[in-house]
Order: C-alpha cells, then structure tokens, then sequence
C-alpha cells in the first residue's frame, strides 16, 4: 500500500510512500496527540456528528495546539 504526500497549503499531492496501516485505538491516539502536544476537542462516531459510544465502529477526532 502506498499514500501520497499532501501539501495542505498548496492543496496538492506528490510522490508515493510506503505505508503500513494498522489498528489503533482511541486511547492510543489519545496519548500520541498529548505527546505531540495536541488536545483532545471533540470526538465523533462519524462524518454526520454521531455520539461516539463504546460501540461505535469508528471515531473522528479533532485535536488542536494550545495557545500558549
């Protein structure tokens, strides 16, 4: 599996990279957002803005920086 690299500022994509996708849990995302310095602002179970549940099959997180 390959994912282009993507330069959100020109809105372009290049290049083909190796990827090796796996599972991650919301938690383990979780600890790697604070790591990076981010936080947790809202979690979603899907695109529409359903409650994330403990059943949910899926999640979309929002993360941001902290102002200082």
């Amino acid at each position: 599996m390959s994912a282009a690299a993507i330069s959100p500022s020109a809105r372009t994509a290049s290049g083909s990279y190796p990827v090796d996708p796996r599972h991650a849990w919301p938690s383990e995302l979780d600890l790697i957002g604070r790591l990076a310095g981010l936080e947790l602002t809202e979690r979603w179970a899907g695109w529409s803005g359903e409650p994330f549940t403990a059943t949910s099959p899926g999640h979309i997180s929002v993360r941001r920086k902290p102002q200082p």
